[in-house]
This record gives structure tokens, C-alpha cells and sequence, in this order.
């Protein structure tokens, strides 16, 4: 084969890969979930100036590779979190932010924040760090550059302006809110939308964690005490006044006993039929060897103790007539 159809040959070829490469890279997808940023270079509003197209998600769009770049950004929400345990966070190490309270006092505190690109702010984030990925680039993408230094700089302002016994207690939630509020002004300014701060472990220093551990158990025992004292209080009360019960109860029993022999003395002197019965029913049979009548007593004639015999007759007593 002559030498100069084997070089026509060769150049067709290469103005053909040129042209499939040419081909392939003018035809862009924008995957669900990302945005496209397309800046035309040819075309400037003032020197040094470009402009952009925003193409949205899901479609296909054309592009000029010689005059145009396209920058694509996830819409998807981000998470950025900064703790101490290296497992759950992105860093190695302790990630977590130092800061000092309103008295100086120096405290850790864990961190969770959930943010994402404004969607249709994406240009301006683009000019805003051109060629700077969103994520996943160690350091070197907008999380770390941009999200990350916000969220320190949030947190070591609104810390300075609590106590550390806030913010490791009950307004640790106020705590967080501020933080938010901080860091949607700012990162708004960035065309960054913060959806969520959560604040997470407060860690104090070893020497004030272990003074406040010894406060704590101070006051437990304190109220421990306090709660026996009034325990003691309670059933010495309980045992006075289960005596003074006691007490009024002899009292009304013997109120009772007294008011019952009232009335049956009261009865018995209306009733002397009942004096007789209670005679007659606890009599045992034998008569009695005095009679008391009128304060003197009287022997009474004493009756044979030997049984008689119903032959014999009892002699009756001899008289004496009057001549």
C-alpha cells in the first residue's frame, strides 16, 4: 500500500477519535440529586467577569469543551461531624471542639452538623471557591475549607458567653440553638444552608470533672441526710401521736366504764324488783346466820343440822295455861 494512503488513513482516524472525544464530551447528564454548573468563558459582562447557566437536575444538556466548563455540585444533604471518638468522625483523632466558658473555664464539645447547598445558589458557591469540590477531598473541599472553620469559630463564640455548667447541663440545647443562629447567618452568606446543629458530649478537664463528680456526691449525701433526719422526725412524731391515741382511748374507756355504772346505779335505784331477782338468782340455798336491820344485826335461830327421821316428830312447844 502506498506510504500516502496509509497517512490519509491515519489522519481520517485521528480527526474520527478526535471528533467522538469532541462528541462525548459535549453531551452531559445532570444525575438526580446534583446540579450543573455550566461557565462560558467566550462571554464575559465586564473584563475578567464570566457567566453561567444553572442546568437542573435530570436532564442532558449540550456543551462547547473548547469555551465552556461544567461544574457539578450534590444537593443532597451533608453531614459534618466533630468528636472526639475517631470512629464517628471524618478526622482521625480528637475532632472535637475546644473552647473556653464565660469564665475561662476550658471545656470539649462534640458536634453534629447537617447542611447542603443552596440549590439555586450553586454558581455563586462555584465562583465563590472555583474548582473547590463540595466533598470528599481530605481537607481540601468546601466541608472542610468552608463548613468546618464556620463551625469551630460558632461554637468557640457562643461557648465564651455561657458557663460550662450550661452548657454541660440543662441549656445545653439553648447552647445549641445560638450556634445555629451563628452559623445561618454566616454560612448563609456562603450559599450554605444549615438544616440542623446538634450539640453532643461536653468533656470537662480531668481536675474539674472530678471536682464537680465530688460536688455532686457531697450534695447526694447531703440530701441523704436530710431524708433520715426527716425520716427520724416523721415516726418519733408517729410514736407521739400514736401514744396520745392510746391515751385517749384509756381516757374514753374509763369515761365509758363510769357513765355505765352511772346508769346502772340509776337503774337499780328506780327498779328494786331487780335487786331482789339479782338476790334470788345468786342465793346458794342457805340462810343467812344475821339478820341487819335498821344498823343492828340479829342472830338468826340456827336449824338442826341432823337430818330428821320421817317418824319422828318435832315436840311442839309446851304452853302454860292461867289458872
Amino acid at each position: 500500500m502506498p506510504i500516502g494512503r496509509i497517512v490519509t488513513i491515519a489522519i481520517v482516524l485521528v480527526i474520527a477519535c478526535v471528533v467522538l472525544l469532541l462528541a462525548a464530551t459535549a453531551i452531559q447528564r445532570v444525575d438526580p440529586g446534583y446540579t450543573a454548573i455550566v461557565v462560558d468563558y467566550s462571554v464575559g459582562a465586564q473584563p475578567g467577569q464570566t457567566l453561567f447557566n444553572q442546568v437542573p437536575t435530570g436532564t442532558f444538556f449540550l456543551v462547547n469543551p473548547l469555551t465552556q466548563r461544567v461544574a457539578k455540585y450534590p444537593l443532597a444533604q451533608q453531614t459534618l461531624s466533630m468528636v472526639r471518638r475517631s470512629q464517628e468522625g471524618r478526622v482521625v483523632g480528637d475532632d472535637s471542639v475546644e473552647c473556653n466558658d464565660i469564665a475561662g473555664v476550658r471545656v470539649n464539645i462534640d458536634s453534629s452538623t447537617l447542611w447542603r447547598v443552596i440549590p439555586d445558589k450553586a454558581g455563586n458557591l462555584y465562583f465563590l471557591r472555583p474548582n473547590v469540590p463540595l466533598v470528599d477531598e481530605g481537607g481540601n473541599d468546601i466541608a472542610d475549607l468552608v463548613v468546618r472553620r464556620e463551625v469551630r469559630s460558632a461554637i468557640t463564640y457562643v461557648c465564651g458567653t455561657m458557663s460550662y455548667e450550661a452548657i454541660f447541663g440543662a441549656d445545653r440545647s439553648k447552647f445549641a440553638d445560638q450556634v445555629k443562629q451563628v452559623l445561618d447567618k454566616n454560612l448563609e452568606k456562603q450559599y450554605i444552608a444549615v438544616d440542623s446543629f446538634l450539640a453532643g458530649e461536653v468533656y470537662l478537664q480531668p481536675e474539674l470533672a472530678k471536682a464537680i463528680a465530688d460536688k455532686v456526691n457531697a450534695q447526694q449525701q447531703a440530701q441523704q441526710a436530710a431524708f433520715l433526719k426527716q425520716k427520724a422526725e416523721n415516726e418519733a412524731s408517729a410514736s407521739i401521736a400514736t401514744a396520745e391515741g392510746q391515751k385517749q382511748v384509756r381516757i374514753l374507756q374509763g369515761q365509758a366504764e363510769a357513765q355505765y355504772i352511772q346508769l346502772v346505779n340509776e337503774q337499780l335505784a328506780n327498779a328494786p324488783q331487780y335487786i331482789q331477782y339479782i338476790f334470788s338468782s345468786k342465793w346458794n340455798g342457805i340462810l343467812p346466820n344475821t339478820l341487819i336491820t335498821d344498823g343492828k344485826s340479829t342472830p338468826l335461830l340456827q336449824l338442826p343440822t341432823t337430818p330428821v327421821s320421817p317418824t319422828e316428830t318435832i315436840p311442839a312447844p309446851s304452853t302454860t295455861t292461867g289458872q
